[in-house]
Protein backbone atom coordinates (compact mmCIF):
# COMPACT_ATOMS: atom_id res chain seq x y z
CA UNK A 1 0.00 0.00 0.00
CA UNK A 2 1.91 3.03 -1.15
CA UNK A 3 1.95 5.77 1.50
CA UNK A 4 -0.48 8.28 -0.23
CA UNK A 5 -3.15 5.18 -0.77
CA UNK A 6 -4.99 5.01 -4.13
CA UNK A 7 -4.81 8.12 -6.56
CA UNK A 8 -7.89 10.42 -5.76
CA UNK A 9 -9.82 10.84 -9.63
CA UNK A 10 -9.83 13.72 -11.69
CA UNK A 11 -12.79 16.09 -10.88
CA UNK A 12 -13.57 19.56 -13.13
CA UNK A 13 -13.26 22.70 -10.99
CA UNK A 14 -14.50 26.16 -11.48
CA UNK A 15 -12.42 27.98 -14.35
CA UNK A 16 -8.65 29.51 -13.37
CA UNK A 17 -8.29 32.05 -16.15
CA UNK A 18 -4.62 32.27 -17.86
CA UNK A 19 -4.46 35.98 -17.81
CA UNK A 20 -4.96 36.61 -14.25
CA UNK A 21 -2.15 36.24 -12.02
CA UNK A 22 -0.52 33.18 -10.21
CA UNK A 23 -1.21 33.09 -5.99
CA UNK A 24 2.67 33.82 -5.50
CA UNK A 25 1.60 37.14 -7.12
CA UNK A 26 -1.39 37.83 -5.56
CA UNK A 27 -0.83 37.36 -1.85
CA UNK A 28 0.85 39.66 0.83
CA UNK A 29 3.56 37.09 2.16
CA UNK A 30 4.36 38.22 5.44
CA UNK A 31 0.39 38.37 6.32
CA UNK A 32 -0.15 35.10 5.19
CA UNK A 33 2.71 33.34 6.61
CA UNK A 34 1.58 35.16 9.98
CA UNK A 35 -1.77 33.69 9.59
CA UNK A 36 -0.40 30.29 8.68
CA UNK A 37 1.95 30.47 11.70
CA UNK A 38 -0.44 31.46 14.43
CA UNK A 39 -3.21 28.85 12.75
CA UNK A 40 -0.62 25.73 13.24
CA UNK A 41 0.80 26.73 16.72
CA UNK A 42 -2.64 27.30 17.88
CA UNK A 43 -4.72 23.79 16.64
CA UNK A 44 -1.36 21.79 17.03
CA UNK A 45 -0.49 20.81 13.54
CA UNK A 46 1.19 21.13 10.43
CA UNK A 47 0.01 23.59 8.08
CA UNK A 48 1.22 25.43 4.27
CA UNK A 49 0.06 26.75 1.18
CA UNK A 50 0.14 25.90 -2.26
CA UNK A 51 -1.23 27.24 -5.33
CA UNK A 52 -3.29 24.67 -7.63
CA UNK A 53 -0.50 23.19 -9.04
CA UNK A 54 0.61 21.70 -5.76
CA UNK A 55 3.79 24.22 -5.11
CA UNK A 56 3.93 25.49 -1.92
CA UNK A 57 3.80 28.90 -1.88
CA UNK A 58 4.68 29.51 1.92
CA UNK A 59 7.45 27.85 4.12
CA UNK A 60 6.47 24.79 6.23
CA UNK A 61 4.46 25.55 9.64
CA UNK A 62 4.91 23.73 12.46
CA UNK A 63 6.17 20.63 11.43
CA UNK A 64 5.53 17.50 13.92
CA UNK A 65 9.38 15.57 15.04
CA UNK A 66 8.58 12.69 12.40
CA UNK A 67 8.43 15.20 9.66
CA UNK A 68 11.25 16.95 10.63
CA UNK A 69 13.80 14.40 11.36
CA UNK A 70 12.74 13.77 7.34
CA UNK A 71 13.17 17.42 6.23
CA UNK A 72 16.19 16.38 4.61
CA UNK A 73 14.93 13.56 2.51
CA UNK A 74 14.10 15.16 -1.49
CA UNK A 75 11.35 11.99 -1.51
CA UNK A 76 9.53 13.11 1.27
CA UNK A 77 8.92 16.40 -0.53
CA UNK A 78 8.39 14.89 -4.21
CA UNK A 79 5.81 12.54 -2.17
CA UNK A 80 3.81 15.72 -0.65
CA UNK A 81 3.90 17.48 -3.85
CA UNK A 82 2.39 14.63 -5.72
CA UNK A 83 -0.11 14.26 -3.00
CA UNK A 84 -1.01 18.17 -3.38
CA UNK A 85 -1.66 18.00 -6.71
CA UNK A 86 -3.93 14.95 -6.48
CA UNK A 87 -5.77 16.77 -3.45
CA UNK A 88 -6.21 19.72 -6.33
CA UNK A 89 -8.12 17.37 -8.24
CA UNK A 90 -11.18 15.43 -5.80
CA UNK A 91 -14.60 16.00 -6.14
CA UNK A 92 -15.31 17.53 -2.51
CA UNK A 93 -14.97 21.12 -2.29
CA UNK A 94 -15.28 21.22 1.30
CA UNK A 95 -12.23 20.27 4.02
CA UNK A 96 -12.23 16.51 4.78
CA UNK A 97 -9.56 14.11 6.24
CA UNK A 98 -7.63 11.94 3.94
CA UNK A 99 -3.93 10.09 4.49
CA UNK A 100 -0.87 11.77 3.43
CA UNK A 101 2.55 11.77 3.90
CA UNK A 102 4.33 9.67 5.76
CA UNK A 103 0.67 7.71 6.25
CA UNK A 104 -0.16 10.97 8.31
CA UNK A 105 -3.92 12.69 8.34
CA UNK A 106 -4.41 16.07 6.43
CA UNK A 107 -6.86 17.85 5.01
CA UNK A 108 -7.22 21.16 2.61
CA UNK A 109 -9.43 23.82 2.06
CA UNK A 110 -9.69 25.83 -0.82
CA UNK A 111 -8.60 29.91 -1.71
CA UNK A 112 -10.59 31.80 -4.22
CA UNK A 113 -10.06 34.37 -6.26
CA UNK A 114 -13.48 35.65 -6.84
CA UNK A 115 -15.29 32.63 -8.72
CA UNK A 116 -11.59 31.34 -9.21
CA UNK A 117 -9.72 28.56 -6.85
CA UNK A 118 -6.27 29.74 -6.54
CA UNK A 119 -4.63 27.91 -3.99
CA UNK A 120 -4.94 25.61 -1.34
CA UNK A 121 -4.69 25.39 2.86
CA UNK A 122 -2.55 22.14 4.16
CA UNK A 123 -3.22 20.82 7.69
CA UNK A 124 -1.86 17.78 8.67
CA UNK A 125 0.35 15.55 10.15
CA UNK A 126 -2.30 14.03 12.56
CA UNK A 127 -2.22 10.47 13.67
CA UNK A 128 -4.58 8.09 12.10
CA UNK A 129 -6.31 6.36 14.42
CA UNK A 130 -4.30 2.69 13.25
CA UNK A 131 -0.76 4.44 14.16
CA UNK A 132 1.57 3.67 15.21
CA UNK A 133 1.86 1.53 11.92
CA UNK A 134 3.09 -1.96 12.40
CA UNK A 135 7.05 -3.06 11.65
CA UNK A 136 6.15 -4.54 8.12
CA UNK A 137 3.64 -1.24 7.58
CA UNK A 138 6.99 0.94 8.56
CA UNK A 139 9.54 -1.03 6.42
CA UNK A 140 6.83 -0.22 3.66
CA UNK A 141 7.07 3.65 4.72
CA UNK A 142 10.91 3.30 4.91
CA UNK A 143 11.35 1.77 1.58
CA UNK A 144 9.08 4.12 -0.78
CA UNK A 145 11.15 6.92 0.88
CA UNK A 146 14.33 4.88 0.11
CA UNK A 147 15.58 4.57 3.71
CA UNK A 148 16.17 2.26 6.42
CA UNK A 149 13.29 1.74 8.77
CA UNK A 150 15.55 2.56 11.50
CA UNK A 151 15.37 6.05 10.06
CA UNK A 152 11.81 6.69 10.84
CA UNK A 153 11.36 4.13 14.01
CA UNK A 154 12.74 6.44 16.65
CA UNK A 155 10.34 9.45 15.77
CA UNK A 156 6.60 7.73 14.75
CA UNK A 157 5.48 8.68 18.51
CA UNK A 158 6.29 12.65 17.39
CA UNK A 159 3.32 13.41 15.76
CA UNK A 160 0.30 15.18 16.19
CA UNK A 161 -2.54 13.90 18.09
CA UNK A 162 -6.76 14.64 17.13
CA UNK A 163 -9.36 13.70 18.73
CA UNK A 164 -12.42 12.16 16.65
CA UNK A 165 -14.37 14.51 18.48
CA UNK A 166 -12.37 17.59 17.70
CA UNK A 167 -12.26 16.71 13.88
CA UNK A 168 -15.31 18.25 12.37
CA UNK A 169 -14.50 21.50 14.36
CA UNK A 170 -10.51 21.59 13.02
CA UNK A 171 -12.33 20.88 8.95
CA UNK A 172 -14.62 23.64 9.72
CA UNK A 173 -10.91 26.32 10.96
CA UNK A 174 -9.11 24.84 8.47
CA UNK A 175 -12.01 26.27 5.90
CA UNK A 176 -12.43 29.90 7.49
CA UNK A 177 -8.35 30.34 7.26
CA UNK A 178 -8.56 29.68 3.69
CA UNK A 179 -11.65 32.13 3.58
CA UNK A 180 -9.17 34.42 5.22
CA UNK A 181 -6.62 34.67 2.84
CA UNK A 182 -9.25 34.50 -0.19
CA UNK A 183 -10.31 38.15 1.74
CA UNK A 184 -6.49 39.32 1.45
CA UNK A 185 -6.21 38.58 -1.95
CA UNK A 186 -9.67 39.75 -3.31
CA UNK A 187 -8.99 43.38 -1.19
CA UNK A 188 -5.36 43.27 -2.15
CA UNK A 189 -6.81 43.14 -5.83
CA UNK A 190 -9.14 45.86 -5.55
CA UNK A 191 -6.42 48.28 -4.18
CA UNK A 192 -4.05 50.99 -6.63
CA UNK A 193 -1.03 49.48 -8.00
CA UNK A 194 0.78 49.69 -4.78
CA UNK A 195 4.52 48.30 -3.89
CA UNK A 196 5.12 45.00 -3.05
CA UNK A 197 5.36 43.80 0.32
CA UNK A 198 8.17 42.68 0.53
CA UNK A 199 10.42 39.67 -1.89
CA UNK A 200 8.23 36.23 -2.38
CA UNK A 201 8.72 33.99 0.43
Amino acid sequence: KPIFGPPCPPAPLPPRAAATPALAALRPPTSVQLIQDTFAETIGAMAIITDMDGRPVTRLSNPCGLFAALADVPDLMEMCVAHWQRMAGTIDLEPRFTEGSLGLLCARGFIRAGVELKGMVFVGGFAPDTWPPSPSRLAEMAAELRLPAARLAPHVAEVYRLPPADRKRTLNLIQRVANIISHLISERAELPAAQPEEEPL
